[in-house]
C-alpha cells in the first residue's frame, strides 16, 4: 500500500498537486492502522531480517526520477499550460496534441526539471554500475554490513 499511494502521487503529482496531501492522509491512515492490528490483532510477530527493508529502500528510490521524468513531460505540454487545442474536424480522427519530443526539448519552464532528469539518472546508473568502485573509494554512507541476531521463534 506504501508502494502504491508513493508511486501514485509521484507519478501524477506534477499536474495534479492535491494528490499530495491525500498521500499524506492515506499514509497517516495507514500507520495508525497498522499499529493498531501490531497491538491488538496479530499473534506471531513475522519473521523479518533486513532483506525486506533495503529491497524496500532500493525500490522508492526510482520514484523521484518517475516524478522528475513525468513532471517535466506534464510542464511541456501545450495544451495544459497555453490552453492551445487542435479540434478534431470529423469523428474517428486521432486529435493531434502538439506535444511532441522536439518542441519538449527547447527552453521552457520545464527545462530546470530536464536538468534534474539527466542528473539523477546520471546518478543512478553510477550508483547501480559502479557501486564497489565508489564503496573502495570512499563515496558511500556506509560500508559496514550490520549483522542483527534477534533470536526469534
Amino acid at each position: 500500500m506504501i508502494f502504491n499511494i508513493v508511486f501514485v502521487t509521484l507519478l501524477y503529482g506534477m499536474g495534479v498537486p492535491s494528490l499530495f496531501p491525500i498521500a499524506v492522509l492515506g499514509l497517516v491512515i495507514f500507520w495508525m492502522l497498522e499499529r493498531y492490528c501490531v497491538a491488538y490483532t496479530y499473534q506471531i510477530p513475522p519473521r523479518l531480517d533486513d532483506r525486506l527493508s533495503k529491497n524496500s529502500i532500493d525500490l522508492l528510490l526510482l520514484a523521484p526520477l518517475f516524478y522528475i521524468t513525468n513532471g517535466f513531460w506534464m510542464l511541456t505540454n501545450t495544451q495544459i499550460f497555453n490552453g492551445w487545442v487542435n479540434p478534431i474536424q470529423k469523428q474517428g480522427d486521432i486529435m493531434v496534441t502538439g506535444h511532441t519530443v522536439n518542441m519538449s526539448l527547447g527552453v521552457n519552464q520545464a527545462s530546470p526539471l530536464f536538468l534534474l532528469t539527466i542528473a539523477l539518472f546520471f546518478i543512478i546508473v553510477l550508483e547501480k554500475c559502479f557501486k564497489e568502485k565508489l564503496t573502495e573509494w570512499g563515496f558511500s554512507l556506509s560500508s559496514n554490513e550490520i549483522n542483527v541476531d534477534e533470536n526469534l521463534p
